[in-house]
């Protein structure tokens, strides 16, 4: 076999696999049935940063619903306890937003406070009075400083579910507003 034979064999051999490829994907979607994608079988980056923001997101809600029944129980100022109420309502909302989110992506959505948040919120609820007043405000507007950080990247990051963009895309405007309440009720003025 001369060498120009064999480049012109090579040639149909690669227009002949081309053309039974196309040939068994255009009968798999005639009949319902989906080419297999080999890159589905890869782990994909997005789905690690999104399994990321899943736990990290639902950890903050987590934590907001404690620190805020823990306010209403104990705290001393009315606002503090009207704060910790708002609190309660809106992340328990959050947090069952974001399951239904990350479940209808195959994300698993832990039920269990990371071991430092659950000794947190054991020192906050043995202070009483002022003192409580004082700490959870701090902590709250830490928090929420982190938790809009946290939001503000994922509404724009491109390896994270657009499913998950949106979510913290809509749910950025209303971690800005209450990192400004609490910020006014604890007399810290800056985001």
């Amino acid at each position: 076999m001369t060498r120009y034979t064999r480049t012109i064999f090579a040639a149909l051999l690669a227009v002949m696999i081309a053309t039974l490829v196309g040939c068994a994907r255009e009968y798999g979607e005639e009949y319902g049935q989906q080419a297999e994608n080999p890159r589905a079988t890869e782990p994909a980056a997005s789905s690690m940063e999104s399994q990321r923001f899943v736990e990290e997101a639902n950890a903050a809600a987590q934590v907001e619903v404690s620190r805020g029944e823990i306010a209403e129980a104990k705290a001393q100022s009315q606002e503090v306890k009207d704060f910790g109420r708002m609190m309660v309502d809106d992340h328990s909302r959050t947090g069952e937003e974001l399951e239904e989110v990350a479940e209808s992506l195959g994300i698993s959505v832990p039920d269990q406070l990371p071991a430092a948040e659950q000794q947190a919120m054991e020192d906050l609820s043995e202070l009483s009075g002022e003192d409580f007043d004082r700490e959870y405000l701090s902590e709250i507007v830490d928090a929420h400083r982190q938790a809009v950080e946290l939001f503000r990247r994922a509404s724009t990051q491109i390896d994270l579910a657009p499913e998950l963009q949106r979510f913290a895309s809509d749910k950025l405007p209303k971690l800005e507003e209450h990192l400004r309440r609490a910020q006014e009720l604890s007399g810290v003025t800056t985001i």
